[in-house]
């Protein structure tokens, strides 16, 4: 700073997440606050929606007029037509926006995905039972196969990735190994040790003939399978029927030879993969979120090495430290509407497993059912521009009459909006956030204003606060604080009163820190909650630097109570809603899925949901997206920063490019730095080409995050948007998009 100017933005390197380091979105922070284009005070539709015609308002204009919808909604007992989507916002928000909705009455807080990876996040629950809070722990891996995660460029935590690189490289003995399984040269493959091509939509099935080869060598953990893992081998249910294990399956239809002729991959390469896999561990395999059934295959690695919940592991993070707030009683109207089902279940016949598809979402807003959405607010997302399927969600929200953003700035969600009320930039306001290391210990930060607001927004908590407030009677009473920062007090005061962990400490203390822990000593820098109040906000969060492992009740919440290679989950989720006969059940089948019986409910290859062959001869390319780290969960387009090096790598910036084979596109007459046409069935986009032998033939790779229609002078016009060109597949148990099975044409522009 000087003096109340913002100059530099630096990591807090008492943050045991980054210790100090920073990705470049946040490096080049500032422009988020200093963006000329930023929405300067609240709006009100003018003219049709998207006509960019706006008129001023007060806030106490603009509260009140959502204060009256809100108010008639829950006159008409239609509490629960009220939507909210919201992106990864901060726990503190969004404590505030859960707490509004359930107090209001509505079930319909949609968390909208940001699309960074995760890892498998459906084998963890299906698997584990377990949908979030688990964990690599690649510091300490001494192998590590990333099937298809592009960790230093899409991860959820790249500084974390990157300083895990660093270290189990460098950093112990013995060295780790990183071997990149995928169908992109990607940075990560650059930094791994081996890049090991394979066809796209076959990484899982490298997986399954890793373990065929492993079990038949008995190279596999027999204790840990025996005693924490169900379904390995056959097995009787309680009436005597016979089930089929993993170990059977994997061994009938998995072999070496198999395996080769559909990935692509020597079996040589195979072999040797499977074998250091088992003998050099602790060893990790990570994969991302496809079918369910790819998630699982390369979970069940995991386990079949008995690498779950131990060092250089699979962890699960103890649950969040409580410090969310009491709540009174809801009343009548709000018990109503929670009783209605949320709009983003999987409870119409499709996509058992959906939590927040938003596909699924606007097919029900578009066909009003179970009921019709009256209001949405929008906050801290942009689903027209992130959404696969944006022209279905672009109809659905045309037929929510009342919707409101609170984006500051004007994305192509905001514009269709009827209402702007715009939220402070992260400098401008309070925030917490939940997260955790990848040694499994939980983390709070706490970020406080560091400048006063630029313009006329508002904090969007302080805005749910005072709307709670102008609608009286029971909203009011569970929104008693003044403002965002009354409600950070009182949530760090639960934290302060579970009497564990410590505040953020130099790296030096952190040994230290983990070993009192360990002995169950505390020698916390603070003496009441004044003390730990200040000292939060100095040290810039909590965490609780120690794991537990071998609590088997907390890591498995399946309903063996162990490892299910065999997901009972799975099957009471087909069971309970239907998908073993009728309609459901032709419906699955017709969406690819082939398996029968005991196989629905254990890690296979489906080759219909895998593969794309319809249209192969007018399409003979395999169109392959990738998030560049700057543009990661597709934001920050409006960077000029982020614009600049959004593909260094490659020499390109300001535009999108696309990557193609330097044989193929000979064949094509195509030379390197043409314009080149992609088409698919769903759209035509013009790229420059970028010869890499890093594409595999027939395989042309694009990046996503560009080609916005709105969200302001650097973003607007700027590339193209290649998420148009999929023809949307879902996978058909979390309605997910399969984004492998797009097929196109290239040619010369």
């Amino acid at each position: 700073m000087i003096g109340d100017r913002p100059t530099k933005i630096e990591g807090n390197p008492f943050h045991p997440v980054n210790r100090g380091k920073l990705c470049p979105k946040g490096q080049t922070g500032l422009i988020a606050l200093n963006d000329p284009d930023r929405i300067k005070g609240p709006l009100k539709r003018a003219g049709e929606r998207g006509s960019g015609k706006w008129k001023e308002m007060t806030w106490d204009e603009a509260t009140g007029i959502v204060v009256n919808r809100l108010k008639e909604i829950r006159a008409k007992n239609s509490s629960h037509t009220l939507a909210i989507m919201d992106g990864d916002s901060s726990d503190l928000t969004k404590m505030l926006l859960e707490r509004f909705m359930r107090q209001f009455g509505s079930p319909n807080y949609i968390h909208v995905p940001t699309g960074l990876d995760y890892g498998s996040v459906d084998a963890f629950y299906l698997m584990q039972g377990n949908r979030d809070g688990v964990v690599y722990d690649m510091e300490m891996a001494n192998y590590i196969v990333s099937f298809e995660s592009d960790l230093l460029q899409s991860f959820w935590s790249p500084v974390q990735v990157m300083n895990a690189f660093g270290y189990t490289r460098r950093g112990k003995e013995p060295r780790g190994k990183i071997m990149q399984v995928g169908s992109r040269y990607s940075i990560t493959a650059a930094k791994a040790d081996e890049w090991i091509p394979v066809k796209p939509g076959t990484e899982g099935v490298l997986a399954l003939g890793m373990a065929n080869f492993i079990i038949k060598e008995g190279l596999h953990d027999k204790a840990f399978i025996e005693k924490h893992t169900f379904g390995f081998e056959d097995w009787k249910d309680p009436s005597g029927a016979e089930h089929q294990g993993y170990k059977t399956l994997v061994l009938q239809n998995y072999s070496p030879s198999t395996v080769s002729e559909i990935t692509g991959i020597s079996i040589e390469s195979i072999l040797r993969l499977a074998k250091e896999f088992a003998t050099r561990g602790p060893a990790l395999a990570i994969g991302v979120r496809g079918d369910i059934y790819q998630q699982m295959a390369i979970h069940a690695l995991n386990a079949l090495v008995g690498n779950i919940d131990k060092p250089g592991g699979v962890l699960t993070v103890k649950n969040r430290p409580v410090y969310d707030l009491p709540a009174p009683a809801v009343d009548e109207t709000a018990r109503r509407g929670l009783q209605m089902p949320s709009m983003a279940s999987g409870d119409n016949g499709k996509a058992p497993l959906a939590n927040s598809n938003l596909t699924g979402i606007s097919e029900k807003v578009l066909q009003e059912k179970p009921y019709r959405i009256s209001t949405l607010f929008v906050y801290n997302c942009n689903p027209l521009f992130n959404n696969l399927q944006g022209n279905i969600l672009s109809q659905a929200m045309a037929k929510i009459p009342f919707v409101v953003s609170f984006s500051p700035y004007m994305d192509e969600t905001t514009q269709m909006a009827d209402f702007i009320l715009p939220d402070h930039t992260f400098l401008e306001k309070w925030q917490s956030n939940f997260t955790r290391t990848f040694q499994g210990f939980p983390v709070v930060g706490v970020g406080k204003p560091v400048v006063k607001p630029r313009f006329n927004t508002r904090d969007a908590a302080n805005t749910m606060i005072a709307v709670a407030k102008g609608m009286g009677t029971s909203m009011a009473r569970a929104f008693p604080w003044k403002d965002s920062q009354e409600v950070l007090s009182d949530m760090v005061k639960q934290l302060y009163e579970t009497n564990k962990g410590d505040l953020f400490a130099p790296e030096l203390d952190k040994t230290l820190l983990r070993e009192l822990v360990r002995r169950g000593w505390r020698a916390p820098g603070y003496r009441n909650f004044e003390e730990f109040w200040e000292g939060i906000q100095e040290k810039g969060g909590w965490w609780e630097p120690a794991y537990a492992y071998e609590e088997w009740k907390r890591v498995f919440q399946t309903p063996s109570g162990k490892f299910e290679f065999y997901s009972q989950t799975l099957k009471h989720h087909l069971e309970k809603q239907g998908f073993l006969a009728g309609n459901n059940l032709k419906g699955l089948l017709a969406s690819g899925v082939e398996a029968k019986g005991d196989q629905l409910y254990l890690p296979h290859w489906e080759p219909k949901l895998n593969t794309s062959l319809e249209n192969e001869r007018d399409y003979p390319f395999h169109l392959r997206l990738f998030q560049p780290l700057v543009f990661a969960g597709s934001l920050h387009a409006n960077d000029p920063y982020l614009q600049d090096i959004n593909g260094f790598y490659v020499k390109q910036k300001w535009h999108s490019w696309a990557e193609i084979d330097p044989k193929a596109a000979e064949e094509l007459g195509i030379k390197e730095g043409d314009l080149l046409w992609v088409e698919s069935p769903s759209a035509k986009l013009k790229f420059r080409a970028k010869l890499t032998p890093g594409a595999m033939p027939q395989t042309v790779n694009i990046p996503m995050g560009l080609g916005h229609t709105a969200l302001g002078r650097w973003a607007k016009g700027t590339g193209e948007n290649a998420g148009a060109l999929m023809t949307y597949h879902a996978e058909p148990f979390t309605g997910e998009p399969l984004m492998h099975k797009t097929r196109v044409k290239v040619y010369k522009a």
